[in-house]
């Protein structure tokens, strides 16, 4: 699966790609940390999804041909469904002593209920098109359910789950919904500055919750961050909400660093942050508002790189979505 990192060619799907990478920002920055335990143990599943062909189209049951007509014949109340069917085969899992190493799904989402309430598993989904999910398994449900939160992540952190998830679960306290001691944010800190981007991430949402996030930190954060690693943090910068106005402050340093850039791999990957914030924060005014802003920013600035960065087929896709005038 290719994300940000690479340019999409104009035989790939662009609209694919950019829908799945925006629902893997998405997820990450907003990974519900509490929900993969159970018990007062850690319960996940990390999988590489496999659909079958025919998974995510469209179908009536109980529809026929009739040989005499070459008509569809529709019982009466049947409607329009979408078929989810394939397999999953597990990458690590927790606990140790309960092993996951694969297994098979199959249901149908009735068509109208998609379109009523858009889900993260409508703008992109991996029991259609494939990827890499983090779950929770639950025994005793069905259909999507059966894979209780799952979270859609960047195939290349995969490595960073288990590790990103032991360190969570050693320091408990660090990453708790309260306020964290100042010990325990010194080992947020810690994890914000280490090699392990999925821990970064959390470790970045952890301390902006905290509101110790100064415009100078942001940056410098924004800065250094790889290609997957960018839109996650603009993305949770985006999602702040406003307190004291230091969350416009991160805002306007997210512009600077747009404004600084000259290189297309990190407008692309600020734009995919502020696209994913956009499309899934669109009934928040504000943050709406500021993902706006920054891809105005992100547009003004591939513009000044030339036509390289002017017609990225990624970037077209984002702005034409976003509205952004070419």
């Amino acid at each position: 699966m290719l994300t940000a990192t690479v340019p999409p060619s104009k035989t790939q799907d662009t609209p694919a790609l950019v829908l799945h990478d925006a629902r893997t920002v998405h997820d990450i920055a907003s990974l519900p940390l509490s929900e993969y335990t159970a018990n007062g143990q850690a319960a996940w599943v990390l999988a590489a999804v496999s659909p079958e062909s025919k998974s995510g189209s469209a179908t009536i049951p109980g529809a026929t041909v009739s040989p005499a007509t070459g008509r569809m014949v529709i019982p009466e109340g049947a409607g329009a469904v979408v078929l989810k069917e394939g397999s999953w085969t597990s990458i690590a899992s927790a606990p140790q002593d309960q092993q996951y190493k694969e297994g098979g799904y199959s249901w149908t989402e009735p068509v109208a209920q998609r379109r009523r309430a858009a889900r993260s598993e409508d703008y992109y989904s991996p029991f259609s098109k494939g990827g890499t999910i983090l779950f929770r398994p639950v025994q005793e449900a069905s259909g999507i359910g059966a894979f209780g939160p799952v979270a859609l992540l960047f195939k290349d952190w995969a490595v960073y789950v288990e590790p990103a998830l032991r360190f969570i679960d050693q320091h408990p306290a660090s990453f708790a919904e309260s306020t964290p001691s100042a010990t325990d944010l010194a080992q947020v800190e810690e994890a914000l500055s280490g090699r392990n981007e999925l821990l970064a991430a959390l470790a970045f949402r952890q301390l902006i919750l905290a509101k110790m996030v100064t415009s100078v930190l942001c940056r410098t954060q924004l800065d250094r961050a790889g290609a997957h690693l960018a839109p996650v943090l603009t993305y949770i910068v985006l999602a702040a909400p406003p307190a004291g106005g230091k969350a416009g402050s991160l805002v306007e340093a997210t512009l600077n660093v747009v404004d600084a850039s000259v290189e297309i791999g990190k407008l692309r990957s600020i734009g995919l942050g502020a696209f994913a914030a956009g499309l899934f924060g669109s009934s928040n005014p504000a943050m709406l508002a500021a993902s706006k802003r920054v891809l105005l920013a992100v547009h003004k600035q591939a513009k000044r790189l030339g036509p390289v960065a002017e017609d990225d087929s990624y970037l077209h896709y984002i702005f034409e979505k976003m509205g952004v005038p070419r």
